[in-house]
């Protein structure tokens, strides 16, 4: 029982978590903004399908990460643990691509911020909403650390 209400919570977690991160890209316009930045707007439902697609090997990479790290090559050929960390150098390559798009997906988002304050006549409290929700992530992150909840890699 307890291994199928871990099954159900994570897979309950990774569907809202990327629920917010593919939201975030829709709401920026993130994909039309690269397709007319780079004149191939004829092609942005294959934009679309790799970015699924992306997300979904991140998914799976990330879930088995154990079966990608060098050590796991040093065992085998030279061959092997060249292909690893010629892996590992094209995943740190695609992730810093990502990270740095999604970081100014969000930096836009926050632009929205002052036009929602207006939008729901909100005078004030607005550094107060904003502080409260940078002391959620801090005091998220002291307890993901604190409880040692990473893998340790």
């Amino acid at each position: 029982m307890e291994q199928v209400l871990l099954v159900v919570l994570g897979l309950s977690f990774g569907v809202f978590t990327a629920g917010g991160v593919f939201t975030t890209v829709i709401v920026v316009a993130l994909i039309p903004r690269f397709a007319a930045r780079f004149h191939t707007a004829y092609k942005i439902e294959f934009y679309e399908e790799w970015i699924v697609a992306g997300a979904i090997a991140g998914g799976i990479f990330g879930v088995y990460s154990h079966l990608w790290t060098t050590s796991a090559w040093d065992e085998r050929s030279t061959v092997m643990r060249w292909t690893g960390v010629a892996a590992v150098i094209i995943w740190g390559f695609f992730t810093g691509m990502f990270v740095g798009c999604l970081a100014l997906a969000i930096e836009e988002m926050l632009g929205g911020i002052p036009v929602f304050a207006r939008r729901v006549h909100l005078r004030k409290g607005l550094g107060i909403i904003i502080l409260s929700i940078a002391l959620a992530k801090l005091a998220g992150s002291l307890y993901y650390f604190y409880f040692q909840l990473y893998d340790g890699l």
